[in-house]
């Protein structure tokens, strides 16, 4: 059986007997788990993290992820790249896989096309890019903005005793470029979406379409250069067609018709292609 769930961010109890049991469902070896982005399992080498990677590796099933927003990708991109479902994969350990972006797998029997990044909206304090003392020896923070400041201006300086009063975070630390395609990645998508008309199960995301974005968190969301391809692929169904699109990163589960944004619930591939999914 395959299973969806949401962000996960390093933590995994719902995977738990007791928690799955609560949920009707009962693992086995052939059961895969499919997180829809923020996997958060490769972080920083901690205690903590290698705690729950055992925690894991001693379940009898397979946990796969497309990558969020809040991963460590210096990890994730050193880690051996193999193929497996028909697709390049990032192998975290044995059973425990990435799966990249633009990529084709059947799973299960299932049909899927991945691809995993969203844009943080979480740093409109800046992006720590370096930590310094001035001439009167008082400790700096140097700050820039990737996706323009609210305040107009793209480079920043403040005291770093100021910074936890702020939504920041440190680059190559806790925030990461690559959360968001390269143009590399960006044409590939392109190409695959004028390729012709490819007919898959299921389309897994971390972010969501512009317009569906805006349904879920019900605020406008700030649109950017992958959340309005989604929106082109989910106004163009000519171009990729999907029984089910599944996507995390907004921390709530909701579905409209047939899209799902997932946070907590862990929903069976098969209840969500027969439509028996109901929030």
């Amino acid at each position: 059986m395959v299973y969806f769930t949401g962000d996960t961010h390093g933590e995994f109890s719902r995977f738990s007997n007791k928690v799955l049991s609560n949920m009707g469902i009962t693992p086995t070896k052939d059961d895969v788990f499919i997180i829809c982005g923020d996997f958060g399992g490769i972080w920083d080498d901690s205690a903590h993290e290698h705690y729950w990677l055992k925690w894991l590796l001693d379940k009898p099933f397979t946990v796969a992820f497309v990558d969020g927003n809040h991963e460590n990708f210096d990890r994730l991109n050193a880690l051996p790249v193999t193929e497996k479902w028909g697709g390049k994969v990032h192998k975290v350990q044995e059973r425990c896989y990435h799966l990249m972006r633009n990529q084709f797998y059947t799973i299960q029997g299932y049909t899927m096309f991945t691809f995993g990044g969203a844009r943080s909206h979480d740093i409109s304090g800046g992006i720590v890019q370096e930590v310094y003392k001035d001439e009167r020896g008082i400790k700096m923070a140097k700050l820039y903005f990737p996706y323009g400041s609210p305040l107009g201006f793209q480079n920043s300086v403040c005291r770093y005793s100021e910074l936890p009063h702020m939504a920041v975070r440190f680059d190559h630390k806790s925030w990461w470029k690559e959360e968001m395609p390269s143009e590399e990645e960006l044409a590939e998508l392109r190409r695959i979406l004028q390729s012709g008309t490819i007919d898959v199960d299921f389309i897994v995301t971390h972010c969501a379409a512009t317009n569906i974005a805006n349904r879920v968190t019900r605020y406008r969301s700030d649109s950017d250069k992958l959340s309005e391809i989604f929106r082109f692929v989910e106004l163009s169904p000519q171009s990729l067609k999907y029984k089910m699109w599944c996507f995390g990163h907004y921390h709530t589960d909701t579905k409209i018709g047939n899209k799902m944004c997932f946070y907590n619930k862990v929903v069976s591939a098969e209840a969500l292609i027969d439509k028996e999914c109901t929030l």
